[in-house]
């Protein structure tokens, strides 16, 4: 029975390993710009996951992938990877992974044009960032929300959202600061 155990983990762990290597294949397609490479690594390496029962893994896989599909236009097929991922993250208690698909929902309902469910999303992946002790990206979560307010026509709340960005990345001395000032003087010239 040892043996038949051993060979069960030994199987477990290639799969694994296996479905690692898809991922970091996947991630150096989408730096390359090669999405249409990317999404069948991830979609093999998400298979990979569900059958080894990590679904914190599947998550990540399906928020890469809604990445992917965002990049390439089908916000369909994103919207409904990151739905799922968020779903998923929420289930396993994993505030990390759901600001992070908080964000890119913002960034998908942007793209599409639905700039209050925008603004909404980026909100709240601020404030999951911020619950968390995350703040460079709590601040890149503002700064997006600024922009969508702003877009949106709504510059008073624009300016609240970029004064609390840029307050964070001064704070932390991040370069982004002159970005965030820039927006805040275009906006008030």
């Amino acid at each position: 029975h040892r043996a038949v155990e051993m060979r069960h983990e030994i199987d477990a762990g290639a799969r694994r390993m296996h479905a690692a290597v898809l991922r970091n294949l996947a991630a150096v397609y989408m730096d390359q710009g090669r999405l249409a490479d990317a999404v069948p690594a991830l979609e093999e390496g998400l298979e990979f996951f569900s059958q080894l029962g990590d679904r914190r893994w599947q998550a990540g896989m399906l928020a890469s992938l809604g990445d992917a599909h965002r990049l390439q236009g089908r916000s369909e097929q994103a919207l409904s990877c990151f739905q799922q991922s968020l779903a998923l993250c929420r289930e396993l208690d994993y505030p990390r992974g759901e600001a992070m698909n908080c964000a890119s929902l913002g960034r998908l309902s942007q793209d599409t044009g639905r700039r209050e469910d925008a603004a909404r999303w980026y909100a709240q992946s601020a404030r999951l960032f911020h619950q968390i002790g995350e703040p460079r990206r709590e601040a890149q979560s503002l700064a997006s929300l600024g922009e969508t307010l702003a877009t949106a026509g709504r510059q008073e709340d624009a300016t609240v959202a970029w004064r609390q960005a840029l307050a964070i990345f001064k704070e932390l001395g991040a370069p982004e600061a002159a970005q965030v000032v820039a927006q805040l003087e275009e906006d008030d010239p």
